[in-house]
């Protein structure tokens, strides 16, 4: 549902369901996890989004209201699950390879790159600004809606 209003409200994002949430390390940085945070009251330097981290931590998507997921979902960065659908990052910059090397003829935009580097780790939903969903796999775009 919060795919489907994202796109409808024209706003883009990036949704990541793990199949192996051991290989997050290999997708985001650590300081992207809401794990890396320790507390309620991050040490000086720490931002905002940290303090999210803390309240966001060990919660699963399927329990949370939908309002809250959208309004995460909208931080740009990609929206990172584990296989019991519990929230493992948001906003998270991912590292990808250089994705030309893996498709050089099938290069598009920055959110479309991430999806397909992210997809080898998991299923993706990326959504567009122009009100398209689309789904990846094993680094392959599989569908649009």
């Amino acid at each position: 549902m919060t795919a489907l209003n994202l796109a409808a409200d024209r706003r883009g994002g990036l949704l990541v369901g793990l199949e192996d949430p051991s290989a997050v390390g290999r997708l985001i940085s650590h300081s992207d996890l809401l794990s890396s945070t320790p507390s309620l009251h991050p040490a000086p330097g720490h931002t905002s989004k940290d303090q999210l981290h803390y309240l966001l931590r060990d919660k699963c998507v399927l329990t949370l209201p939908t309002t809250i997921l959208e309004t995460i979902a909208r931080i740009d960065g990609a929206f990172i699950l584990d296989t019991d659908a519990h929230i493992l990052a948001f906003g998270a910059i991912l590292h990808s390879p250089d994705l030309a090397a893996l498709h050089p003829e099938n290069i598009e935009g920055g959110r479309a790159s991430a999806a397909i580097a992210a997809s080898r780790f998991g299923r993706v939903l990326k959504m567009s600004e122009d009100g398209l969903i689309s789904f990846y796999h094993h680094g392959q775009h599989m569908w649009d809606m």
